[in-house]
Parts: C-alpha cells; sequence; structure tokens
C-alpha cells in the first residue's frame, strides 16, 4: 500500500508541470465535441464502439461521467489514471506475493513506483498505458488464483480482464501472448490440468468474450480491420533494442517530453538495464528462484520480440512499458533469492534494488527540475492552456487548427465550448486533395481563427507554407493577430487568419 501511496504522490507532482498532449486526449474526441470516432452504435450515436481501429472505446466509457460531473481540466484528465496506476503497483505486489516473500514482493512494488518511465508515461498515459497496466496485472493476479485453487470464478475475471485489454487496446495482445507462452514454457502439464477442466475453461471464454465482444464484433463487421491497420512486419532490431535500453534505464522521454539541453545537475540514467541483466544471471543460478527468474524472463523477452517484429512497434517507450513491472520482479526475485544466502549474498539482495530505487528517483528527479527550468518540449507545452483562453476571449465562428497535437489539447482546455473544425489538422498536409473540403473554405471568412505554431516549431513541416499558398491562389493574404509563449517566452503558438490584402 505505501509503493500504491507513494506512486500516487509522484503522479500528482507531475500532473501540472507539463500541457496536455495529443495522444493523451485522443479519447476526448468521443465525448467533448467536436464528437467524432470510428465506429459508434447505430440507434445509439453518442454511444462510442472504437476510437480507431485498433484503440477502443473503455477509457471515454469510463471518463464520460467524469467530465459530466467535474468538468475537463489537466486534473480531471490526469488524476483518474493516477488513481489506476496506483492500482497497479498494488496488483504488482498481489501477483509478486504469491511467488517470493512478502517484503520481496514489496520491494519489487517500491521498484515499479518510482520507475520513472512508469510514472511519466501513467500519470500523462501517453500510450494509452494506464488501463493496458491495470486489466494486465488484474488477469495475471485471477490467473494465479485458478492455477492455485481451480475456482471457475477467478477464470472468469481473468477471461474479462483480458478480453477488456484486448478492447481498450490490440497491443494488450503481445503481452497477453507473451504471458501464456511463458506460462505454458514454465510447466505444460500443470497448465492444462488448471485450465482445461470444463468449467474453468467455459468461464474464462465467457469472460474473454464479455470483455473483447465490441472489438470482437467490429472485426467481424469490418473484415478484420484492427489487424489490416496493424499488419506487417519490420526488422530494425539495433534501433529497436536502443529504444529498449533508454526505456529502461529512464532517459528516453528527456527532449521529447521535457527539454533538457544536457547540462549539469542530476543524472539523467538508472541503474535497472545493468541490474536487470545480473538478476537474470543470478536468479537463474539460484534454485530456489530459478522457476520464477524462467517465468518473467520468458514473459519479457517474449512480449518485446512480438512487439519489436511489428511494424511501427519495439521503438517506443509507450510500446516498451507495457512490459513493466516484469524487469522490477525480475530484480526482486534475484534478491529474493541472494538473501537465502550467506552475509555477503545478503549485501548484495540488498544493494541491487536499493540501486535500482535510488538512481531511478533521481532520473524522475531530473525530469520535475528540468520540466521547471527548461520547460516542457513542443507537444507537451504549458502553453495550450494560453492558447484555449485566448480563443475563447476572441469567441470566433469557427477555428481552424493547422498541425497534428493541436486540436484534442483544445478540446480538453476549451471544455468542449471552441468551435474546432473537426480534423481541420489534416487538411494543410494534404491540400490539393482538399481544396472543396467545407472546412478549407470556412478560411475565406476572415472571421475564422486559424491556429498554428511557427514554422520551426512544426511537427509536420511545410504546413503554414501549404496553408499560405493556397491562401495566395485565392486572393488571400495571412494575417497574425496574437503569438503565444509559454513560460520560458518561447512563441509556440500563433493565432492568424486569411483576409483579402488591404489596397
Amino acid at each position: 500500500m505505501g509503493a500504491a501511496l507513494f506512486y500516487v504522490a509522484m503522479g500528482a507532482m507531475v500532473i501540472p508541470l507539463v500541457g496536455p498532449q495529443q495522444d493523451e486526449c485522443l479519447f476526448v474526441r468521443g465525448i467533448l465535441p467536436p464528437v467524432y470516432v470510428h465506429s459508434a452504435s447505430h440507434r445509439y450515436p453518442d454511444v462510442a464502439f472504437m476510437l480507431m481501429p485498433y484503440i477502443g472505446a473503455l477509457k471515454i466509457w469510463l471518463y464520460k461521467p467524469l467530465f459530466a460531473i467535474w468538468g475537463s481540466s489537466l486534473w480531471t484528465l490526469r488524476f483518474p489514471v493516477v488513481i489506476l496506476g496506483g492500482f497497479s503497483v498494488w496488483l504488482a505486489f498481489a501477483a509478486a506475493r504469491r511467488f517470493i516473500t512478502p517484503w520481496w514482493a514489496a520491494a519489487g512494488a517500491w521498484l515499479l513506483a518510482a520507475d520513472p518511465i512508469f510514472i511519466w508515461t501513467g500519470t500523462l498515459d501517453w500510450g494509452p498505458v494506464a488501463l493496458q497496466h491495470l486489466l494486465a496485472l488484474s488477469m495475471v493476479c485471477c490467473a494465479i488464483r485458478v492455477h492455485q485453487s481451480g475456482d471457475w470464478r477467478w477464470a472468469l475475471g481473468a477471461g474479462l480482464a483480458a478480453g477488456l485489454g484486448v478492447w481498450d487496446k490490440a497491443s494488450f495482445l503481445w503481452i497477453l501472448a507473451a504471458l501464456v507462452l511463458a506460462y505454458v514454457a514454465d510447466n505444460l502439464r500443470a497448465a492444462v490440468s488448471a485450465w482445461v477442466r470444463p468449467r474453468v475453461a467455459a468461464a474464462a471464454a465467457m469472460g474473454f468474450l464479455a470483455g473483447a465482444a465490441i472489438f470482437i464484433r467490429f472485426n467481424l463487421r469490418h473484415g478484420m480491420e484492427t489487424f489490416r491497420a496493424q499488419a506487417g512486419l519490420e526488422w530494425n532490431l539495433p534501433n529497436k533494442l536502443l529504444g529498449l535500453v533508454v526505456t529502461l534505464n529512464g532517459s528516453s522521454l528527456f527532449g521529447f517530453i521535457v527539454n533538457d539541453s544536457g547540462g549539469p545537475g542530476l543524472i539523467g540514467w538508472s541503474l535497472l538495464p545493468l541490474a536487470l541483466v545480473a538478476s537474470v544471471l543470478i536468479g537463474l543460478a539460484l534454485e530456489p528462484v530459478r522457476r520464477t527468474t524462467q517465468f518473467l524472463s520468458i514473459s519479457f523477452a517474449a512480449g518485446y520480440l512480438l512487439m519489436a517484429l511489428m511494424k511501427n512497434a519495439g521503438f517506443s517507450s509507450h510500446h516498451i512499458v507495457l512490459l513493466w513491472p516484469l524487469p522490477h520482479l525480475i530484480v526482486a526475485a534475484a534478491a529474493a533469492g541472494l538473501w537465502q544466502g550467506q552475509r555477503a549474498a545478503r549485501i548484495l539482495a540488498l544493494a541491487l534494488p536499493a540501486l535500482v530505487l535510488g538512481s531511478g528517483l533521481l532520473v524522475h528527479a531530473r525530469y520535475v527540475r528540468q520540466a521547471r527550468i527548461e520547460g516542457a518540449a513542443v507537444q507537451w507545452t504549458l502553453a495550450s492552456r494560453q492558447l484555449a483562453a485566448r480563443l475563447e476571449a476572441l469567441n470566433p465562428p469557427a477555428i481552424f487548427v493547422v498541425d497534428w497535437g493541436i486540436l484534442d489539447p483544445l478540446r480538453v482546455l476549451g471544455g468542449g465550448r471552441l468551435p474546432l473544425l473537426p480534423a481541420s489538422d489534416t487538411i494543410a498536409a494534404e491540400i490539393e486533395l482538399s481544396l472543396a473540403d467545407p472546412r478549407l473554405l470556412k478560411l475565406k471568412d476572415p472571421s475564422t481563427l486559424v491556429v498554428t505554431r511557427p514554422d520551426k516549431e512544426l511537427l509536420f513541416p511545410n504546413l503554414n507554407s501549404n496553408l499560405n499558398e493556397w491562401a495566395a491562389a485565392n486572393g488571400l493574404s495571412p494575417e497574425t493577430i496574437e503569438r503565444i509563449q509559454d513560460d520560458h517566452g518561447v512563441t509556440r503558438f500563433e493565432i492568424r487568419r486569411f483576409a483579402a490584402p488591404r489596397q
């Protein structure tokens, strides 16, 4: 419980440090206007089914009543997933204490709670990852109970958690497949004995079908669109392994979430990668924790290999962190095994998790320090708050967003009150194909406001010039109404309009 509360405290510290980001806010398009999702109920259009072909509407269903009661803000956006992360830490402990002693299971939970990547991606739900962790750990806890007791009710819970995880995001299949593979490799006979019993198998299947019903229905009706959208293999192992290392050592988010000029100060990497390698070797050598280490290591390796082989996966921390808390539990298991040895082994048992814990907290502290001193990076800028406030004050009839990563944060910060043109951030990139698009034609009205970034800050280059060329061809010229700066004096956004040149 202490580790879970510590994680919640660390997450609450992070919430106000950076602004909302597009991926984090993506689900809000199913709640706040302008509302649009990939699939919804025909009878009840307000009931979303799939946000995207590979992302379900589970988070939309959870947040809709929250926003209805408390409105949308940084805190209502982030604090609920911080609470979910706290539950995930507790579930990691609950699962670990089934195969190592409670003290060392608690150590594993503390390692997870202090992991900088887990803190930052979980608090900002960049991925999204919060529900993926919660459902995966819930599934594991239920599956352990099935293995130990044979109770079909736990099988129902495991199946339901797995089904909801797949609906939430199809990437859950990586983790599910990896855990099943490790379980079967560890003890095929025990796996068959526990799960092939009719009541247990039926309960697990019913739970999965209930949780994944919308996902399954969507794919049956749309020709397996989830898998077609994500189909393809990609072998780029050197770069993907680098992504794994920088995620393990906690440094992958510097320059992406917070600015970091690389100046002196707190360390920028943790000792988790070194401790993980050492712990695998130690755990496999120590009989009391050999099977535990083997299961956790196979799960980690198989899960990473599955995502690394997929196209557009395995590079980024928001994929790799889905393997958490496996690295932390491997370290805890090795420490538990060492603790049963002589004095020197016990010293190492204490030092191993302590070094990982301490270095992880120092990396987290550097993130916090950099957010306060150098500010958030482009996609996470706090200037979006000032932008939303100015747009609301200007009260235009329509707002055209040029670059990716602006529209959905404005949806959150504006509480759905801003007249944002749906998906307008896709038009400037393919303007030749959008010449008759009514959203583009609205720019001929000088009361329509245009929100963009300065040229050097654009996530997709040439968007401003594309739009300016279209405007010139239509006898219009851009006028900058206002520039929005962050707390460090950097211009992050520009509010413009198009009008006929003054004579």
